[in-house]
């Protein structure tokens, strides 16, 4: 069940260090205005591109396990993959300003968050575990759960501040990525609708009709022109070459 939300955090992380060489020397030159307008294309960037194998596996989740492992419980796998993917839902976006720990050489604070985070995970999954009938619904959120409060209390503010911005000011982004990722997934069930998903050609189909449509809209609402600009330069170079 946790196979795909894997393969999405891989994606997201792939793409967010892909911003590290200019915003290491954004920092070098002292250039402040250059490291946020990288920030904020990095982070648009990741939320329009992250948002699609999301909604995709929220709106298709079922049906895919269904084909794949026909003989295990479809739906089981499909609760546990979201559950697991609840952290992604909200911080896709904003991932790219964790690379300020490493740019700016502040990597103790941001591991003591995570291990803080891990500690309070597992007190949290055994007590679950121990006192409720959750089971194995648990153990997939409760990890997922803690690392979006741990991002929003103490990673992503502590980012911020790294850039020279508020606590809060990267609070919206997360909402932006979250509506982003509810909007194609709005977009996902019209296609379901239309396109029966119970076949893997359907399912294939249907998957693909929800990113082409999805990826136009936020590419077009999400992104301003400049961002586009750097995107189809990001593509260029790093996919095509």
């Amino acid at each position: 069940a946790r196979v795909i939300p894997l393969y999405i955090t891989d994606l997201a992380i792939l793409l967010q260090n892909m911003f590290m060489p200019k915003l290491t020397i954004f920092f070098a030159k002292n250039d402040d205005e250059g490291l946020k307008r990288e920030l904020k294309t990095g982070m648009n960037l990741l939320s329009v591109i992250v948002s699609l194998p999301l909604a995709v596996m929220t709106v298709f989740g079922k049906e895919f396990y269904t084909l794949w492992q026909p003989t295990i419980d479809a739906e089981l796998l499909y609760i546990l993959s979201i559950l697991a993917s609840v952290n992604m839902y909200f911080t896709c976006g904003v991932m790219c300003v964790f690379n300020l720990f490493t740019v700016k050489n502040r990597l103790r604070p941001y591991a003591v968050i995570q291990l803080v985070t891990g500690a309070v995970s597992t007190v949290a999954v055994l007590i679950l575990v121990k006192f409720t009938s959750l089971g194995i619904y648990a153990i997939a959120g409760t990890s997922s759960v803690c690392l979006l409060l741990g991002g929003i209390f103490g990673s992503i503010p502590y980012a911020s501040k790294l850039a020279g911005e508020k606590g809060s000011r990267y609070y919206p982004q997360m909402l932006k990525s979250f509506f982003n990722t509810a909007l194609i997934c709005a977009i996902g069930f019209g296609v379901k609708f239309i396109i029966k998903s119970g076949s893997w050609f359907g399912l294939a189909a249907g998957a693909a009709v929800t990113c082409a449509a999805g990826f136009a809209l936020s590419f077009f609402v999400l992104l301003g022109k400049s961002e586009r600009r750097e995107f189809k330069t990001l593509l260029g170079h790093k996919f095509l070459h």
